[in-house]
């Protein structure tokens, strides 16, 4: 149906020399979605990361009947966790499962780049939608974005705001959809409920976006925004909680720890400007959007609203590159491809080109070179780890464990539910403890002194070999040297009770050899 509608439905009114020519690009594409596919389901199951499964294990939590915030500590909005806990209502899923979201939004991302206004022919909106697949396939993977964190969820619903509603409301004179103001505003009024810091773009691109003639439709979407994220935080989390989680502890406490000072709008815009300037990356796609308004807005200068929207591009990098500034480079996308828009694809060397840029597309996503599929199929998701053997050994599907101090995949690996609300421990935590605010506190170690997990794994991690162990959990140390044994050689610990002889480290006929050599 999808290919039928976008390419075969209307009946090409060219010549027969240029009907040929977009049969073929046309071909080409079909082929490209399949093997984009392809792609997009293996990286389901490529690589495990921390935050992801911190993301998943309090969903979890949260469908287990736990409130956000009050009861389960997090960093990230509320928004993070509305997508994966409508997943766990209908059964329990891991990391892949959860992954699934974000691909049926990555090929949502890319149907509206698709039938963007922004884009006036088919060729355009062809190679627009090739370039986004490869970019979303290839290269954010190495910034973690095909993995279910608000960082992508971001990029995505960035994407979708700028190719549907911002851009086509600075460059283009005709009328928007009603249901595109709809949805764009929802969108950006949605945005500060993954992070606090997309507060700046989402009033930036709301400005740069705003024509008074569209009142009564911004009015719905921004309100439908703001009273669904309100209510999931209701329901499901606290406010009181999240304002001294997400707010108070992301901006008076955590600073300290990143950036040893308190947090500051010069920091944060110099941080920005590092990142723009010193990184080439960054660098060359900011040069490449200047170019692209600059081409693009030729005959109609919006020159006040696309300042405002550079500088809302500009904000998504106040916390560095990498990861964190990885909704960037989704945003980015529909900017770049308005440079589609200028090719004159009726010259035969052009589309020598466009061939050419199609098939070097082709090959990556296909995986044709060895190298490259080696690279998603050598780092799965690991299934099972020594500690999850153990936790199985050890206790049933109802009991809690402990993996601390950031050992969040050991949860999913093991399924069982953390024994806290803090299922990973870091020193702003304990911090955060000595005053905590609006009569928010979650006390790991009273909590899991009244559980007293049967298993847990302590690694005592030197956070960022600045901030040792020792200076963080001295309580869980104290609790663990008077009732647990540690097996030799490795962070597990199993309670004392639990073996038949207590001068022994461990029981033979109790624990697996093989786990612990």
């Amino acid at each position: 149906m999808f290919f039928n509608k976008f390419f075969f439905y209307e009946k090409f009114k060219i010549e027969r020399p240029n009907q040929f020519f977009y049969w073929v690009l046309c071909i080409i594409f079909f082929i490209f979605i399949i093997f984009s596919l392809r792609y997009q389901y293996l990286l389901l199951d490529y690589r495990e990361w921390g935050d992801e499964s911190e993301t998943i294990i309090t969903v979890k939590m949260m469908a287990a009947g736990m409130k956000l915030y009050s009861e389960i500590f997090n960093h990230h909005g509320p928004l993070t966790f509305m997508p994966g806990l409508l997943l766990e209502n209908f059964d329990s899923f891991g990391i892949s499962g959860h992954r699934v979201i974000i691909a049926f939004f990555q090929v949502l991302a890319v149907v509206f780049i698709y039938t963007s206004p922004i884009l006036k022919s088919r060729v355009p909106k062809i190679l627009a939608s090739v370039t986004a697949i490869t970019v979303i396939l290839v290269f954010m993977p190495k910034m973690h974005g095909h993995m279910y964190a608000y960082q992508t969820l971001a990029g995505i619903m960035l994407l979708i705001i700028l190719a549907q509603y911002t851009l086509p409301a600075i460059l283009l004179d005709n009328e928007l959809k009603p249901s595109v103001i709809f949805l764009g505003t929802l969108l950006i009024s949605s945005l500060p409920f993954l992070a606090i810091t997309y507060i700046p773009i989402s009033i930036l691109i709301f400005l740069a976006s705003f024509r008074k003639k569209n009142i009564n439709y911004i009015f719905f979407g921004v309100s439908l925004g703001l009273i669904v994220n309100l209510f999931f935080l209701y329901v499901y989390g606290s406010f009181h909680g999240f304002a001294a989680f997400h707010i108070y502890l992301n901006t008076k406490i955590l600073p300290f720890y990143i950036y040893n000072e308190p947090l500051s709008l010069f920091h944060l815009v110099l941080k920005a400007t590092q990142v723009l300037i010193f990184d080439r990356g960054h660098l060359i796609s900011f040069i490449a959007i200047l170019l692209s308004f600059f081409y693009a807005s030729l005959e109609k200068r919006q020159l006040w609203r696309i300042a405002l929207l550079i500088i809302a591009l500009c904000s998504l990098l106040i916390r560095g590159k990498g990861f964190h500034g990885m909704p960037y480079f989704y945003a980015i996308i529909p900017i770049l491809v308005l440079n589609f828009n200028l090719i004159e694809y009726k010259y035969v060397y052009v589309r020598y080109v466009i061939f050419f840029f199609l098939l070097s597309c082709l090959t990556k996503v296909s995986l044709i070179i060895p190298k490259d599929l080696q690279k998603i199929l050598s780092s799965p998701i690991p299934v099972e780890t020594e500690f999850s053997k153990l936790v199985n050994q050890f206790t049933s599907p109802d009991d809690r464990i402990i993996a601390y101090s950031f050992q969040n995949h050991e949860y999913l690996a093991s399924e069982r539910l953390p024994a806290s609300g803090y299922f990973f421990y870091l020193p702003w935590q304990e911090k955060y403890n000595e005053n905590p605010k609006f009569g928010i506190a979650i006390n790991a170690c009273d909590q899991i002194k009244k559980v007293a997990p049967k298993i847990m794994l302590i690694d005592k991690w030197m956070v960022w070999d600045k901030f040792p162990w020792e200076s963080y959990a001295g309580c869980i140390d104290r609790f663990l040297e008077s009732a647990y044994y540690k097996l030799p050689n490795k962070p597990y610990y199993i309670r004392k009770d639990l073996l038949v002889d207590s001068d022994e480290y461990f029981t033979p006929h109790l624990i697996n050899r093989e786990l612990i050599r």
